[in-house]
């Protein structure tokens, strides 16, 4: 069992109402891994940041906003190669500072690969 505490930059760019929007913050993500074997970890992830988003659509105000994190996440090794796959659910809003304010959810999957360097 592993606690990391992982600080992760985000950028995200959406086409939205013939345009294109973005998004970009920092999140603080606590990382809480499982050893399931000797090369093969589960981890629980949760995580909060500061955001800010170009876009203002029905349910959430643009500008300053928070973005939530859960997730889980599967990391295997084979030799130098590292595969993962994480699936999540994240919740933005902006804590009641400007209407409107009902947040945004997305449900996310990843996919990772890693080489190690010795």
């Amino acid at each position: 069992f592993n606690i990391a505490l992982d600080l992760v930059p985000q950028v995200g760019f959406v086409p939205y109402n013939a345009g294109m929007e973005y998004e970009f913050g920092l999140n603080f993500i606590f990382a809480f891994g499982f050893q399931l074997g000797e090369n093969s970890i589960l981890s629980v992830n949760v995580g909060t940041g500061p955001h800010y988003i170009t876009a203002e659509i029905e349910r959430q105000a643009s500008g300053f906003i928070f973005s939530d994190h859960f997730n889980l996440a599967y990391k295997k090794r084979i030799n130098d190669l590292q595969f993962g796959l994480t699936v999540g659910i994240r919740h933005i809003s902006n804590a009641g500072f400007e209407e409107p304010n009902l947040g945004i959810e997305n449900i996310g999957i990843g996919v990772s690969f890693a080489k190690m360097i010795n």
